[in-house]
């Protein structure tokens, strides 16, 4: 088992745009709490991308479909199903390295979001479609390379196991549609919550591809990525710190750090960062509120708390200021 964590330089820039231009679009569109990420879901989304509610949770991020689609080293002569494909998030980019695509969904209506969306990027010829139930799906005169499988993962609600179980969210049943991929190749690409049951997964795998497995000394070889995609830099996380900000009152003390004049871009902000707290340890809180301070650094990551200020106030994010 080889486990890598990725991160990604996801660009801050597609949340800023996706907070301020709201204008051409309706109330109904805005209070959806996935709304200002919609160019970080698709950069070209103002072209017509289509989504339906469940999209909205569900696509894969653009720059993590096309990363998912740059690891595969053969895949200029290979092809690659997706079962599940939903409105095409990660259609576009397999369509773009693959040779061929076979894109799946069970309803129609995600199909022919996957047409549109697919059409927007301009994506080359290389894509079958099919609208199927995933188990009645009879590919039996393709060849088939790799299986790329992101199932409905049980909506927002899976968040709150702090270990992901795939026989309880997954739907349809985890078991069946393993089986039904092992028919098709036994390359499998799964994306999945990063809380997944590992063992959960390997003992599936061994279940129902025992003749492969037997075959090469009882071993499933897991490549695991972990993918670390704008998780400072979510509206959703944001909104969280707001509470902490409310008791420190920075608005006060913006100008004190603006006079500052050497700016440079740090794609961490970790230097700015220790800076900035250290000015409101030494200079702003008082011992009452450093208690507050403490205690509430104990439940939530300082460096996120700090990153909001940024947003708020600064509008410069991930920038630091030399002293």
């Amino acid at each position: 088992m080889k486990k890598t964590l990725i991160n990604f330089n996801t660009d801050e820039g597609k949340f800023q745009k996706g907070r301020l231009n709201h204008k051409n679009f309706s109330e109904e569109e805005k209070l959806n709490a996935y709304f200002v990420q919609r160019y970080y879901f698709f950069s070209l989304f103002d072209k017509g991308i289509q989504m339906d509610k469940e999209s909205w949770y569900s696509v894969t991020p653009e720059e993590i479909s096309e990363y998912i689609s740059s690891i595969i080293p053969d895949s200029k002569d290979s092809s690659i199903l997706d079962g599940f494909c939903g409105c095409g998030g990660n259609i576009i980019y397999f369509s773009k390295y693959f040779k061929k695509v076979i894109a799946n969904d069970l309803f129609e209506s995600k199909i022919n979001m996957t047409k549109n969306n697919t059409k927007i990027y301009e994506c080359p010829e290389n894509i079958e479609y099919y609208n199927k139930d995933y188990f009645d799906l009879d590919l039996s005169n393709e060849k088939i390379d790799y299986v790329f499988l992101s199932p409905p993962w049980g909506g927002p609600e899976y968040k709150k196991d702090k270990i992901y179980s795939l026989k309880k969210w997954v739907t349809p049943d985890i078991e069946k549609i393993l089986k039904k991929s092992l028919e098709f190749s036994k390359n499998l690409i799964l994306y999945l919550p990063r809380n997944t049951d590992l063992d959960e997964l390997a003992n599936l795998l061994n279940l129902y591809d025992k003749e492969s497995i037997e075959s090469v000394n009882n071993t499933i070889l897991f490549d695991i990525k972990y993918l670390n995609s704008a998780s400072k830099i979510k509206e959703t996380k944001l909104k969280k710190q707001i509470n902490i900000l409310k008791f420190i009152g920075y608005s006060e003390y913006v100008s004190n750090f603006i006079k500052y004049k050497d700016i440079k871009k740090d794609s961490s902000g970790n230097s700015f960062l220790e800076i900035l707290e250290k000015y409101f340890l030494e200079n702003i809180l008082d011992e009452e509120q450093k208690i507050e301070y403490e205690k509430l650094c104990k439940l939530k990551n300082i460096k996120s708390l700090l990153n909001l200020l940024i947003h708020y106030y600064f509008q410069f994010p991930f920038f630091y200021f030399h002293l």
